[in-house]
């Protein structure tokens, strides 16, 4: 499964970095580039993002208008059960 993980960070990641300045994080639309063409051999059950060092939650991510969001594959955690 850990090749499916890296295709779903790579995924969520190239969503994220091509949102406006300004544009806020919506959880519901992290679940489309997850769902990889390869979604038919895994199951999401949850996504949880945070701004900066809060906590994670499942809850949208504001963005200031002079913010932008950003990602890297270190800040993304996969739990395979």
């Amino acid at each position: 499964l850990s090749a499916y993980a890296d295709e779903i960070k790579t995924a969520l990641i190239a969503y994220i970095e091509q949102l406006d300045i300004g544009e806020d994080v919506y959880i519901t639309k992290l679940y489309k580039p997850a769902l990889t063409d390869k979604s038919d051999t895994y199951d999401i059950t949850s996504i949880r993002i945070s701004k900066n060092a809060d906590p994670l939650g499942t809850s949208n991510v504001t963005v200031a208008y002079n913010e932008v969001a950003d990602t890297s594959t270190s800040t993304i955690t996969e739990n395979v059960t």
